[in-house]
């Protein structure tokens, strides 16, 4: 694990910082969630409430908010919008629930610091695209507000590997092996069952949920994840339109997908449209 966490921090590449943009990091001094801000300087004062992205990175054992700035970055800038990169703690050392409980409280903190729900779209990819729709999960769940939608790259929402592509598009992905991910998901499970819906959210009742955007790569072992994830909130009511998958060529979770496809700055911006936002019916 050390390994993997030191390779990673070695090899990652950090890009400036956008100009215009400002990078403020919050270290959890004062009680509030750990991660990093990217928000534009100089701005002038919203009319109304301004749309937040709250964004959760993939690897639940290793990377961070600084391996993925480079998405986060672009995610910023083509929406227009601020973006929260959660620092949320990495297992073993904490184990499930632990990111769940951090990504749900990183919401809850942008309310209470005056975000609305409906101006917040959760984001993620890979193990972080999971998290993210966890904590849609959780959130409804609990009785919370939801947000305007979630942007999901790649999700990994079946901890339990049973979709085809595990083995399908094994040795055609460029980043990850089939074999591995089961492997990864006990050393953020533990003894947790891989069903569990709000480690593997393919499993939950999705009724009641935001529009969803998710995008995965026609050559990732979790394509399927995406694909069935889709199947899944289609049948359970939310929009078709909204429910989508763009099967790409090639996802890159530390840059921009390669495509033809909609962009996934647009589609933030229509679930969560430029303020002032105003509420649906």
């Amino acid at each position: 694990m050390n390994k993997a966490r030191a390779l990673t921090a070695k090899r990652v590449w950090s890009p400036d910082v956008p100009r215009g943009w400002r990078l403020r990091e919050l270290n959890g001094a004062d009680g509030k969630p750990r991660g990093e801000w990217i928000e534009r300087v100089g701005a002038e004062p919203a009319a109304g409430p301004q749309a937040t992205v709250l964004y959760c990175h993939g690897g639940y054992y290793f990377c961070s908010p600084r391996t993925h700035r480079s998405i986060v970055f672009g995610l910023a800038t083509r929406a227009n919008a601020p973006v929260f990169s959660l620092d949320y703690r990495l297992a073993p050392e904490p184990r499930f629930p632990a990111a769940l409980d951090d990504a749900t409280a990183a919401y809850r903190q942008l309310i209470a610091d005056g975000a609305p729900p409906r101006s917040i779209v959760i984001a993620g990819d890979s193990a972080g695209g999971g998290l993210a729709l966890a904590a849609l999960v959780a959130l409804r769940d609990a009785g919370y507000p939801l947000p305007a939608g979630a942007l999901l790259f790649s999700p990994w929402t079946d901890l339990a590997a049973t979709g085809a592509s595990i083995v399908d598009n094994d040795g055609a992905d460029p980043m990850f092996s089939g074999l591995a991910i089961a492997r990864a998901a006990r050393v953020y499970l533990g003894d947790m069952p891989a069903t569990h819906p709000y480690a593997s959210p393919v499993y939950a009742d999705l009724r009641g949920l935001p529009p969803l955007f998710m995008m995965a790569g026609s050559t990732e072992v979790l394509l399927d994840d995406s694909r069935r994830g889709g199947r899944r909130l289609r049948t359970r009511g939310v929009e078709q339109d909204a429910a989508r998958v763009a099967a790409v060529r090639a996802v890159h979770p530390r840059g921009e997908p390669r495509s033809t496809a909609q962009p996934p700055s647009s589609g933030a911006r229509r679930v969560a449209p430029p303020m002032p936002l105003r509420r649906r019916a």
